[in-house]
């Protein structure tokens, strides 16, 4: 490896060993046991906690060991001897530090983890070597919910999911190089000591950092009586040209069989967010306005994103007085109002007015129209409505894009067609409109 690129690619792979450290699993997604005896590459979730332990603890081994009972199987038992007791905590540590020249750069990432087996729950709090603090949470169905920081939620589809399983996976080594150091206390952990000093055994084969350059290396288990472990403590050292680079992971294992997982207070906030549809989804939303005669009311079908930006979209009461006149308040029936619906992505439109039952006689319900003015003729122009009789609505409905540009921003109100037709035929001497009629017999029929 070159100096160059040595000190380079030096905080990048030891920073990848940083992540995955006690995360190499040998245990399959469900816990059981694979045969496979050597440390994987594989990463599971990049987080880490816990305190800090002093690097310089050392082993202090009794001189009669008392035997685990499982021996160096514990590699393969750990996962299974945990979920046998039902919950766990989880603290991890991991601090890098980079040296080079006259300067020196220490991070330190911390993990928390609070496991239910029983009920599939789960809980973290993972601060980061670098970025925003992140909470993890799995309910009883499997699904998670997470939040960054202290305002960005995320559902099941954007949170990277946590595994039980890989959640108190260890870092796994050829059990040929696992050397038994008898009972003994490291770090405030007490229990069967088992100790490897050869970085191939850990992860040689398997990584793409040169053991050329790992100039230190130890890796210990603290084994309960109970056969899984407690405690776990990687030191890892490299070095290329001026840079060296330390790694210190230490996980720990505490409340076997009386963790108890809660529920974040950001929960409510995760749920809701996700919700919400994607900004590519097409959705459909109702916007109203009311005026003092009645309530009018819009259906939007477009995407999301588009829905929920700056469009202008929405009813607005128009109070033109050429739509208010004596004349047609005798045949209107509900609100006056403009409709907008300025989209690139609208594929529907249905608006909606709400009339008074009363105002209009059982019998004429059905020969409700909506109108909209055709300012080149000055008349308005019916176009293809729907009645609801039952909710008292008139309605109408845009799909093809020449309606749609047409009828956007346009005024519509409802009127009682036939009979105003008819009035129109007795003001103006049955063919004559006038200059200002606003609504010639000519148009008695049509449609969108």
């Amino acid at each position: 490896m070159s100096t160059t690129v040595g000190e380079t690619a030096l905080v990048l792979l030891v920073g990848a060993l940083a992540v995955t450290a006690g995360c190499q699993g040998v245990l399959t997604t469900d816990g059981t046991p694979t045969a496979e005896p050597r440390a994987t590459a594989a990463a599971t979730p990049t987080d880490a906690s816990g305190p800090s332990p002093t690097p310089e603890a050392t082993v202090t081994a009794s001189p009669t060991a008392t035997p685990t009972p499982t021996g160096t199987d514990f590699l393969n038992a750990h996962a299974t001897r945990l979920r046998a007791a039902g919950n766990v905590t989880v603290n991890t540590t991991t601090v890098r530090t980079v040296s080079g020249g006259s300067r020196t750069n220490e991070l330190t990432q911390t993990r928390e983890a609070r496991i239910d087996f029983e009920s599939g729950r789960a809980y973290t709090e993972f601060e980061p070597l670098l970025g925003s603090p992140k909470e993890r949470y799995r309910n009883e169905s499997g699904a998670t919910f997470s939040r960054t920081g202290t305002s960005d939620y995320f559902g099941p589809e954007r949170s990277h999911s946590l595994n039980t399983t890989r959640l108190v996976s260890i870092s796994s080594v050829d059990t040929d190089a696992l050397e038994r150091r008898g009972a003994g206390t490291v770090d405030g952990a007490s229990g069967t000591v088992y100790t490897v000093d050869s970085y191939a055994a850990f992860g040689g084969s398997n990584s793409d950092l040169d053991p050329e350059n790992v100039t230190a290396f130890d890796l210990t288990y603290v084994v309960a009586d109970a056969g899984y472990v407690k405690y776990m403590r990687l030191n890892l050292t490299v070095e290329a040209g001026e840079k060296r680079v330390t790694m210190s992971a230490r996980r720990r294992f505490t409340e076997v069989g009386s963790t108890t997982v809660p529920t974040p207070d950001w929960l409510s906030e995760a749920k809701a967010v996700a919700a919400r549809p994607d900004p590519d989804d097409v959705v459909t939303r109702t916007y109203n306005a009311t005026g003092e005669d009645g309530r009018v009311e819009m259906d939007v079908t477009a995407t999301h994103g588009e829905l929920d930006g700056y469009a202008t979209v929405g009813p607005e009461v128009n109070s033109n007085p050429m739509f208010r006149n004596e004349f047609l308040n005798r045949y209107r029936v509900g609100e006056v109002a403009r409709y907008y619906f300025l989209l690139d992505t609208v594929e529907s439109v249905t608006i909606r007015v709400h009339y008074d039952d009363a105002a209009v006689d059982d019998g004429n319900e059905s020969t409700l129209r909506f109108v909209t003015l055709n300012r080149t003729s000055q008349t308005f122009e019916p176009i293809d409505s729907t009645v609801d009789t039952e909710n008292d609505t008139v309605s109408a409905t845009f799909t093809s894009e020449a309606a749609l540009d047409r009828h956007q921003g346009k005024t519509f109100l409802a009127l009682r067609w036939p009979q105003y037709v008819s009035g129109l035929r007795e003001r103006f001497d049955q063919n004559d409109s006038g200059p200002n009629s606003l609504a010639g017999p000519g148009r008695e029929t049509g449609g969108v």
